[in-house]
């Protein structure tokens, strides 16, 4: 019995700088995973967790000037790269020393 469906290689995780874009900072939030169904992924970016009374984690937005979250739907397979995906693009130019909470 599998008991989780979607694995993210932890060591793959990794920002790159758009060169596409070589004077500002955007960069693409790249990885590779294992899924052995069909899956959704969703990157949650300056966010907060929090898990309610059923135990289920929710996501919230800490700023609200900050990206949303963003969820892809991607097919199962073994050892899919995710590599410049445009919903999992950041821009670090948003982001300033202050404190976000």
């Amino acid at each position: 019995m599998i008991k989780c469906k979607v694995q993210l290689h932890a060591k793959s995780i990794e920002l790159v700088h758009d060169e596409t874009q070589p004077d500002k900072q955007i960069y693409s939030l790249n990885f590779t995973y294992d899924a052995s169904e069909a899956c959704k992924i969703g990157v949650y970016i300056c966010a907060k967790q929090i898990t309610n009374a059923s135990g289920v984690p929710m996501y919230f937005v800490i700023h609200p000037d900050l990206p949303k979250a963003s969820i892809v739907n991607f097919d199962e397979g073994l050892k899919q790269d995710v590599v410049g995906q445009k919903e999992f693009q950041i821009d670090l130019s948003k982001y300033t020393g202050k404190p976000l909470f």
